[in-house]
């Protein structure tokens, strides 16, 4: 991709490590802190990366201009309100063959149905959907990690009894009976 947008940056690490990989493209990185976004630009300038730029905003109200080739999100974009609007915002954003690649942090399947809809609903069709599997503070769990383009798709229908079997099983004790 030549044209990337961290949605929700935070400090910049992910956005930073993006620009990184290929000095070629264009990275952006937008957050609703002024303060992270400032600590982002003086990451960038500390390790000399030219092709990231970071821009203080709110992707509830405020509109961006230009378009990318895959917009990127790392656990922003569910706890935005009006998830229908903002994913409609977004799709204006993405250029033709563009993709939506978002790690949301979705607590239920009916979080994780929710958002499937709106990002349906604001013009994004789902693509794929896989699983990362962590340990927080020793608790095992999961975040789905979903892929989306521009365009009509089906979501399917048993995603969240699968996203709630998966959730079921990490917090089964592996040895029940002792």
């Amino acid at each position: 991709a030549s044209r990337i947008l961290d949605l929700g940056c935070a400090h910049g690490y992910l956005t930073t490590w993006y620009a990184l990989q290929d000095r070629r493209r264009e990275v952006t990185g937008v957050d609703f802190s002024k303060e992270s976004v400032v600590q982002a630009r003086r990451m960038a300038r500390r390790l000399g990366v030219r092709n990231v730029k970071f821009t203080c905003l709110d992707l509830a109200r405020d509109v961006l201009r230009a378009t990318y080739d895959v917009l990127v999100d790392t656990q922003t974009l569910q706890d935005l309100e009006d998830l229908d609007r903002v994913f409609a915002g977004l799709a204006r954003l993405l250029r033709p063959g563009g993709f939506l690649l978002s790690v949301p942090a979705l607590a239920t399947a009916r979080d994780a149905k929710r958002f499937l809809r709106s990002m349906s609903r604001g013009g994004f069709a789902l693509r794929s959907c896989d699983f990362i599997f962590f340990s927080d503070c020793s608790i095992p769990s999961a975040y789905p990690v979903i892929t989306g383009s521009l365009g009509e798709g089906t979501i399917e229908p048993d995603f969240a009894r699968l996203y709630q079997e998966i959730l079921d099983a990490l917090t089964r004790p592996c040895y029940p009976n002792l």
